[in-house]
């Protein structure tokens, strides 16, 4: 009996959360962003979000730009002068 149970539980849950939803998910198409994290703009580095949260993300992160971190020019303590 207590084996049904579980049973029974596994498939309520599987119910509960269709996975026609997390597919959905994944079949949105991924961006590259490269993120500057506020309060640590030495610390860039590139992100894949959801196409349909770039123009949020950018309007929530000014120093953000789409498309990968790329540094060509170093300071003098190996900090990236242009993410």
């Amino acid at each position: 009996m207590n084996r049904i149970l579980k049973v029974v539980l596994v498939l309520a849950v599987l119910l509960a959360f269709p996975a026609v939803t997390v597919n959905r998910a994944l079949a949105e198409t991924q961006v590259a962003i490269c993120h500057v994290p506020p309060g640590n703009p030495d610390n860039p580095h590139t992100i894949m979000i959801g196409e349909s949260a770039v123009p949020s993300h950018l309007a929530n992160h000014p120093l953000d730009r789409v498309g990968a971190c790329v540094c060509t020019e170093f300071d003098e303590f190996g900090h990236c002068l242009n993410p």
